[in-house]
């Protein structure tokens, strides 16, 4: 009887695996094709996503989210989709969600023909940034005193590690296209690659927070020169596999052939210290995201939820004045959010705004300098001119 039991109980188990797994292959399969949409089990059909990576408005999209937080907004499903390196695979995830936090390493797929979902609209705002500024940016968050992520204290964390597939036979090949030279691509890449082990080494590697207080060279005036830390910055965020954006950031704003449902946005649209333009921004962008798609006939009635007959949106209050109260929330909340890391935890001591650790003409100096950097230069240049570039079918 008790090896009876036994066997049941383990063909049960081995069934529910097979279960699992065949529902697993469901979700891939269904993601890509645009007949098995109800497979995909969707709950809304108007969706939103959030595109930023890191130093290009975490906290920015976090206060434009703001308006759609209970009280008013119960219903309306906020958060990051789970990391991947293409958003096809999280299709269930994301079409769940009204709004979505999508962070970077998503979007390396033709947009249109992935987010091509029948009786699904799709509003997408990528968030990009000046390379050089990112870069800049990056190096006075990293270094703060007290370092504002818990991956900076990694002992054996390595800035230079890298994944060969998406570095050269993603990002080299779709950057060194855009500019007709996959070869020159290929070579600037391996300098930097070079570069950074150069300054890992020089400095000793380990923690990347004091690793970047260290990388500094005492001059003849009296003064530290901190343009290897910064060099070695611009190595991390070119390179690092966890979190190294820049050339993503490009290479997603090429991916954008066609793409009809984004609206690029550059985070220096939202200054802090232009509290007008910055407002003007906003209900530039909410004014994009509430606009109804070409089908529609009217706002009240299209697009409609699952279950409701209303966009998610006409909890604020009745759908024509919605686009203004959610400009009037995020404007208010811009900027003044508490920092939170990468692990969702709100930090104190640490700033995500890096404008006033360094003075104006100091991090200009910095910048100018990576800009004729004949190793960092020319391939951030690359990135900058993908990222002003128009939609193409390059790809």
């Amino acid at each position: 009887g008790i090896q009876f039991e036994f066997r049941i109980m383990m063909m049960s188990i081995i069934f529910a695996t097979i279960i699992s797994i065949l529902g697993s292959i469901t979700v891939f399969s269904a993601s890509n094709n645009k007949d098995n949409a109800d497979d995909v089990n969707i709950v809304h059909n108007v969706h939103w996503g959030l595109l930023h990576y890191h130093k290009t408005g975490h906290d920015l999209a976090l206060s434009l989210l703001t308006p759609f937080k209970p009280p008013q907004c119960k219903k309306t499903a906020l958060g990051h989709v789970p990391k991947s390196s293409d958003l096809s695979l999280s299709l269930k995830t994301f079409f769940k969600s009204d709004i979505s936090m999508l962070t970077g390493g998503f979007l390396q797929f033709n947009w249109k023909k992935t987010l091509s979902l029948e009786n699904h609209h799709v509003r997408i705002i990528h968030f990009v940034r000046d390379p050089y500024d990112m870069v800049m940016s990056g190096y006075l968050y990293h270094s703060q005193q007290r370092a504002p992520e818990s991956w900076l204290l990694e002992s054996r964390f390595n800035p230079c590690k890298y994944d060969e597939d998406i570095m050269f036979g993603m990002y080299a090949k779709v950057l060194g296209s855009f500019i007709g030279d996959i070869p020159k691509v290929e070579r600037l890449i391996n300098s930097v690659i070079d570069v950074c082990h150069q300054l890992n080494n020089t400095y000793g590697g380990g923690k990347f927070n004091p690793l970047l207080k260290k990388a500094k060279v005492f001059t003849e005036n009296g003064t530290f020169d901190l343009y290897d830390g910064v060099r070695l910055e611009a190595a991390r965020s070119i390179l690092y596999y966890k979190g190294g954006h820049v050339l993503l950031m490009g290479v997603n704003a090429l991916f954008e052939a066609n793409a009809t449902k984004s609206k690029r946005v550059f985070l220096s649209d939202f200054p802090m210290s232009n509290r007008t333009k910055y407002r003007e921004s906003v209900s530039s962008l909410f004014t994009y995201l509430m606009k109804p798609p070409t089908s529609c006939s009217n706002t009240t009635s299209c697009p409609k939820e699952t279950n409701a007959g209303l966009p998610f949106w006409s909890c604020l209050s009745n759908a024509n004045s919605a686009t203004s109260i959610a400009v009037r929330e995020a404007f208010k909340y811009g900027g003044k959010q508490a920092h939170i890391n990468g692990d969702g935890k709100v930090v104190q001591g640490v700033t995500h705004v890096t404008s006033d650790l360094m003075s104006t003409e100091e991090r200009n100096m910095y910048r100018a300098r990576l800009k004729v950097d004949p190793v960092f230069g020319e391939l951030l240049h690359i990135v900058a001119l993908a990222l002003r570039s128009k939609p193409s079918n390059i790809l």
